[in-house]
Parts: structure tokens; C-alpha cells; sequence
């Protein structure tokens, strides 16, 4: 069967039959009647405005916490040192065995005696 005739027989076999008049007026009518009640609010509009309005009272109901600025402005050394520690903090990076995944250890290894040898 040639694509023409195939298409042909399927368009035949599935073409609706046609609707009254009045049939078709009736779901018209219902389609338009459905089309208008949709253009009034936007669908998001009212989920989004309560979801602004819960935003803005959970703003306003949580406890802020007083920002007290330090005697002159600036932090010494010592008060950093005081949450991070360098020492430790660069000694977590480096000492893990497991940071890099087998294969690229094996290649950091090649890497390293090259720079060696130079």
C-alpha cells in the first residue's frame, strides 16, 4: 500500500462525523462561556499574593538579633583566630588521603615526580 492511499484510508476511518447545527452552536456557546470565565484573575495570582503575604508576616514575627559594631570598627588578628583556626583548617584540606579518588592519586603521584626530577 502506497503512503497516499494509506493515509487516505486512515483519514476515511477517523474523520468525525459531522455535527448538527444546533450541536455545534451548543458547544460554541460553552466554549466561550469557558474561555471568559478564565480571563478574569490570572490562575498564579492568588497563590502567589498569599504566598507574599505569609513571607512578609513571617519577616515581621521573627526575633531580629541586634547587630552591636565592635568599639572602633576593626577586628584584630586575634579575634578571627578565634573562629577559624589557619592551622587546622589548611591541615584538613591537605591530609586527607581519600580527597582525590584512586586514579587521580596515581596520577598526582606521576605529577609529583615529575616536578622532582626537574
Amino acid at each position: 500500500m502506497s503512503d497516499e492511499r494509506w493515509i487516505e484510508a486512515v483519514r476515511s476511518e477517523f474523520q468525525p462525523e459531522p455535527l448538527a447545527p444546533a450541536r455545534a452552536a451548543e458547544l460554541r456557546r460553552d466554549l466561550d462561556a469557558r474561555i471568559e470565565a478564565r480571563r478574569g484573575l490570572p490562575r498564579f495570582a492568588f497563590p502567589a499574593f498569599a504566598s507574599a503575604v505569609a513571607a512578609a508576616a513571617l519577616y515581621l514575627a521573627w526575633p531580629h538579633a541586634a547587630i552591636l559594631p565592635t568599639s572602633d570598627g576593626t577586628v584584630s588578628s586575634g579575634e578571627l583566630d578565634a573562629f577559624v583556626d589557619p592551622d587546622q583548617l589548611t591541615g584538613e584540606l591537605t591530609d586527607q588521603a581519600e580527597y582525590l579518588p584512586a586514579d587521580y592519586q596515581g596520577l598526582a603521584l606521576l605529577l609529583d615526580d615529575d616536578a622532582a626530577d626537574r
